[in-house]
């Protein structure tokens, strides 16, 4: 009995353990538990989001920047500095330290679709993330496959527990104090037993006791092994169960999904679709069987009869056809015509192979056609892009000096075409058909809008005259000293004269440089 209690105390101990382990496990469980329709929501949210922020990031604006040391620009209210690349998905202000400020617009027609997509999106995701206390579906998905494992090790633990302790630990910690005690009362009756009488019967003797006690070992445990194969029934059937629940959570999560309402909408909307085909179509059927009454049979058998008639004496006439030509063939073999017609097919071949290379042929100047018209409208656009900060500056300093002017660049930033609206239909001529004042009136606005460029770019430039300007007329000069001025609020400008009357009005004092 000493080696039973011994035995049934280490099992305890291990029982014990096993019960510390299940209760940890289920506290952590707890504490992490993701509810299924929540961490399915948050799986639909990420994907949803990652391939929307996958367009948006395809079609934005990437903005590459090396910055000098020591200097910094801000973007949208964040500081740049170093070098990198950024992503602009919306219109974006780009403060230049002593120099002003920039806007970019991103160009794709998508990003105000994609950006009201992913916003809501992103705030709806953020509010489920915040609810069970993670900041990205990567920690909720490692919280997920955490409960998993605690699942699995508490069906391990289970079957611990139930190895050591089938009816469990407290059942286990009485059955020894049960037979601790039974051990105390029998020593004590045997302390209490008189001496051994001589006249008495001997006890049972030592070999029988121990079969005894041998059989009914034996008998617990086969009724140990009886409760051990209901234990493990009973653990397979909670498993069984656990399944059961995560299947009925998984069935009202796909009930409960917004997908499923879209899908029962739209087939709402079909089903109504087809009510109305019926309800337009039951006219037509009605018009159909009106005709059907309405038809005279008896026209329609005479119409038969006198089609069929016709179609027989069609076909007599075609037996008459293919005989005549049958004598014909048999004349032209007489006369030595035959292999006209094999000579026919094989022209009809080339032709058919000549006429099949033409339209290959016609296909591919489709395309090469269709190639170089894309090049040239992307050359164009492409083109019209680069132009267009120059065009702006030009226009600027036009309507100031030459109102009225229009001047068009071409690709290589050359004045294209001169004219002014309205005069000779609109359109002018090339720069050099201008006399010389013009060409060198327009020569210096083209050098103030580079120069504007320069400027905004970070290259700020000098611009330097020497005697320019002496064939501009009285009208001419006063325009092109207002666009000087102008210029002179944004760049340092000198100017060179031998007649310094003609720039008495510029606005600044002249100084004599003695040679």
């Amino acid at each position: 009995m000493i080696a039973e209690i011994d035995a049934a105390k280490a099992a305890l101990a291990q029982a014990q353990h096993h019960q510390q382990r299940i209760a940890d496990l289920r506290a952590e469980a707890a504490r992490i538990a993701v509810p299924e329709p929540t961490l399915r929501l948050i799986e639909t949210l990420s994907a949803a989001l990652r391939d929307a922020r996958i367009k948006r990031d395809a079609i934005a604006t990437g903005l590459s920047f090396d910055i000098l040391p020591g200097r910094s620009i801000r973007v949208d209210g964040t500081t740049l500095s170093g070098s990198g690349q950024i992503t602009l998905s919306a219109e974006a202000s780009i403060d230049l330290p002593d120099l002003g400020t920039m806007t970019i617009r991103p160009g794709g027609a998508d990003l105000p679709a994609l950006a009201a997509q992913i916003a809501p999106q992103e705030d709806e995701l953020r509010d489920l993330l915040a609810g069970i206390g993670e900041a990205d579906p990567a920690a909720v998905q490692a919280r997920a496959r955490r409960a998993e494992t605690i699942a699995s090790e508490l069906a391990t633990q289970a079957q611990l527990l139930a190895i050591h302790a089938p009816r469990g630990a407290s059942a286990l910690g009485a059955e020894i104090a049960a037979r601790e005690a039974e051990l105390s009362r029998a020593r004590a009756d045997l302390d209490r037993q008189p001496p051994a009488d001589p006249s008495q019967a001997p006890p049972p003797a030592l070999a029988d006791a121990e079969a005894q006690e041998a059989a009914t070992r034996v008998d617990l445990g086969i009724a140990s092994g009886a409760f051990q194969t209901a234990q493990n029934t009973a653990v397979g059937a909670d498993a069984t169960a656990e399944q059961m629940r995560r299947d009925l959570d998984d069935r009202l999560a796909a009930l409960a999904a917004p997908e499923r309402a879209a899908r029962k909408a739209g087939h709402t909307r079909d089903l109504e679709q087809a009510k109305e085909d019926l309800a337009k179509s039951k006219p037509l059927l009605a018009q159909l069987d009106a005709d059907f009454a309405a038809t005279d049979m008896e026209t329609l058998e005479r119409d038969i009869d006198r089609f069929g008639k016709s179609a027989g004496q069609a076909e007599t006439g075609r037996q008459t056809l293919r005989e005549e030509i049958l004598k014909l063939q048999t004349a032209l073999e007489t006369e030595g015509a035959a292999g006209l017609e094999e000579q026919h097919a094989e022209t009809r071949r080339d032709l058919g192979a000549a006429e099949r290379r033409v339209a290959d042929f016609t296909r591919r100047a489709a395309a090469l056609d269709l190639i170089l018209d894309l090049m040239r409208r992307k050359r164009a656009e492409l083109s019209r892009r680069i132009l267009a900060p120059l065009q702006t500056r030009l226009d600027h300093y036009l309507r100031l000096a030459l109102p009225g002017l229009v001047v068009e660049l071409d690709e290589s930033l050359a004045p294209a075409s001169v004219y002014r609206p309205g005069s000779d239909g609109g359109r002018g001529g090339k720069l050099d058909e201008y006399s010389i004042g013009a060409r060198e009136q327009l020569g210096i606005l083209l050098r103030l809008a580079y120069a504007d460029l320069l400027r905004e770019a970070g290259r700020p430039t000098l611009l330097i005259l020497d005697d320019a300007l002496v064939h501009s007329d009285a009208d001419r000069l006063g325009g092109m000293k207002r666009a000087l001025y102008d210029a002179a609020t944004r760049h340092q400008v000198l100017i060179f004269t031998c007649h310094p009357d003609a720039w008495i009005d510029l606005g600044v004092a002249a100084r004599s440089i003695s040679g």
